[in-house]
């Protein structure tokens, strides 16, 4: 198994709460997920619609930006 493919297995857990996590549990599984061992991709997580919604809350939507960068972001970024 590659380590691409372990990551995402990894992440699929995350994936399966997301389905019912909304507002603080969601921003909460973010936390979880971006500091879990041997989790390197986000992007599916991200797409999340649950996900998304954090957005529209002023005090979650960091929770979303934290994984944005995750996802995307580089060293600078975080800097």
């Amino acid at each position: 198994m590659s380590a691409l493919e372990s990551s995402v297995r990894k992440l699929e857990p995350f994936l399966l709460m997301a389905k019912s996590a909304k507002g603080a549990a969601a921003a909460k599984l973010v936390e979880n997920a971006t500091a879990a061992p041997g989790v390197f991709v986000f992007a599916e997580l991200l797409e999340h619609p649950n996900i998304q919604e954090l957005a529209n809350n002023p005090q979650h939507a960091p929770y979303l930006e934290l994984l944005k960068l995750f996802s995307y972001g580089t060293y600078e970024d975080y800097k």
